[in-house]
């Protein structure tokens, strides 16, 4: 049926629209929260995973995790209470360390991490996929933590403890054992919030760039227009926006801009990409080779969100978190729209409407961020 029938679903029998079947889960449980409810174990189980094995990991882990277990041996409340204390040290950068076979572990962990710990000011900056340099290179507000399935990393891992960097290892013996990493990560987590002093379970900055983007595509609808922010340096159909920062006029290109922008940064700030791009493996490649420029020459820590998917990970704690990010939003003109039905605009525009609303919830807050917007077409050489 048409998408009407679905609003009406709840009331109605599967079997009246062609269902096989309806999997009800707890509304209560946030999604982040929700790898081991049936929003994570449908689709387990349609991709042939044996809940059985897998469920039966998440319990040993739960029963590892339980109140009975003394403190020093309950995994998850060791993992809580490090991470949140080395954040309160100084070290809130928390950066995947993964073996290739469990690194899309990553994705996952950056939203449970950011979403959860990024407000009233505070936070934990996830770290996922950054690209490796020398171990020695890395600055003092870093933890790493060692996803080891395969041990491929071990090298690289003991490395870093001989730098003087702090690495938690934790093992992944099977892909079952996946279910164990998501129940630890999950206890761990609202235990490190509890340390830091925040609710693990809302995200009440995630609305605001609704609100901002409901607004603009409101005043699009009225003039036919999006409200686009003052262009402060143009070159070869490039623009930039944000904030004016020293330097920036004088920039001779747009990978100028970006080298000026990202050496704004101080002792413990981090600097993400927010890349409101197509998610394909070329541009991927594009913004890994941006990122390890980024790092290798402020020696910060960096991240890489796609818009708007981003918006309800770590955007959370873009906009909640403590004011020690540098943000490079980086968006581009569409070279044709594909309208959405009885709205009145398209899918562009919509897209359009987010990264605006996004660039404005940061300025709004007083976020060091600039927007580039590449024309149609544009390689993304920089």
């Amino acid at each position: 049926g048409d998408h009407r029938d679905l609003h009406s679903f709840p009331t109605r029998r599967s079997s009246d629209l062609g269902f096989r079947a309806v999997c009800t889960a707890n509304p209560n449980v946030g999604g982040r929260y929700s790898a081991l409810t049936q929003f994570g174990l449908v689709p387990a189980a349609l991709m042939g995973v044996d809940l059985d094995e897998f469920l039966w990991a998440a319990s040993d882990m739960a029963d590892r995790c339980s109140q009975d277990q003394p403190v020093d041996e309950n995994t998850g409340a060791l993992l809580g209470i490090i991470l949140g204390e080395a954040a309160l040290a100084g070290k809130d950068k928390l950066t995947f360390l993964t073996d290739d076979a469990v690194a899309p572990l990553g994705a996952w962990l950056e939203q449970l991490v950011a979403e959860s710990s990024g407000k009233l000011g505070k936070g934990i900056v996830p770290v996922a996929d950054e690209p490796l340099v020398a171990a020695d290179a890395y600055g003092k507000d870093r933890i790493f933590a060692y996803l080891r399935a395969t041990g491929d990393r071990d090298d690289f891992a003991e490395a870093l403890v001989k730098a003087g960097q702090p690495v938690v290892t934790l093992d992944i013996p099977t892909l079952d054992d996946l279910a164990g990493e998501f129940y630890r990560w999950e206890f761990a987590i609202a235990v490190a919030c509890s340390v830091i002093g925040v609710n693990a379970f809302d995200q009440p900055d995630v609305q605001d760039n609704k609100n901002r983007t409901k607004n603009l595509i409101k005043a699009y609808q009225e003039k036919g227009r999006l409200d686009e922010p003052e262009t402060l340096w143009q070159k070869a159909g490039v623009e930039v926006a944000g904030m004016d920062f020293a330097g920036l006029k004088q920039c001779g290109s747009v990978a100028e801009v970006i080298k000026a922008f990202t050496e704004l940064a101080k002792d413990g700030d981090y600097i993400a990409i927010n890349a409101y791009l197509p998610r394909n493996e070329a541009v991927e490649a594009k913004l890994a080779a941006l990122r390890e420029r980024i790092l290798k020459a402020t020696g910060k820590a960096t991240t890489l969100g796609f818009g708007p998917r981003f918006l309800h990970s770590t955007g959370q704690l873009h906009k909640g978190g403590a004011n020690n990010g540098l943000f490079l939003q980086i968006t581009q003109t569409d070279a044709a729209d594909l309208a959405i039905p009885e709205a009145g605009y398209g899918f562009s525009i919509l897209a359009r409407a987010q990264s605006l609303g996004d660039l404005d919830a940061l300025k709004s807050r007083d976020r060091r961020v600039i927007r580039i917007n590449l024309p149609a077409g544009d390689k993304l050489d920089f």
